[in-house]
């Protein structure tokens, strides 16, 4: 069954957590130990964040086992996804890099270095010294190693 959008816009933003429970309450999840899954239910074709959609225009496919779980996954993914006048930016699909090194782990967040005076390049030509300084670099000065 097809998700109609309501209104015309771009897909702004979408509530992960709610698709998910719109899957469990399909019987695509278990909601205690032990329980069964139906490998036949579920959503799929979700239309990503920057999408723009016509009134009518499929949001998403739901797969269900009756009608009635159906009807309420269809209510769930229009509440799940918002629409909006303005296409928005696509989220970074790497926001930093993580690094694991003599049982230490560090991380560089985006947006920060990488390289000389932040965090090294390869970790495993880096003596583990490095990751025992006071200042690791510009990031950990920020608070944000």
């Amino acid at each position: 069954m097809s998700v109609a959008a309501e209104t015309d816009g771009h897909v702004t933003a979408i509530d992960g957590e709610a698709l998910g429970h719109a899957v469990v309450d399909l019987g695509g999840g278990r909601v205690r130990e032990g329980a069964s899954i139906d490998p036949s239910v579920g959503l799929t074709d979700v239309a990503p964040p920057g999408t723009w959609v016509a009134r009518g225009d499929p949001l998403a496919v739901v797969h269900a086992a009756d009608e009635a779980s159906a009807a309420r996954a269809v209510e769930a993914v229009r509440a799940a996804v918002t629409l909006g006048a303005r296409p928005v930016e696509p989220a970074p699909l790497v926001r930093g890099h993580f690094w694991w090194v003599g049982g230490r782990g560090m991380s560089a967040p985006r947006g920060c270095p990488v390289g000389e005076g932040a965090l090294p390049p390869s970790p495993a030509a880096t003596p583990p010294e490095y990751f025992d300084r006071e200042e690791a670099g510009p990031c950990a000065r920020e608070g944000q190693a």
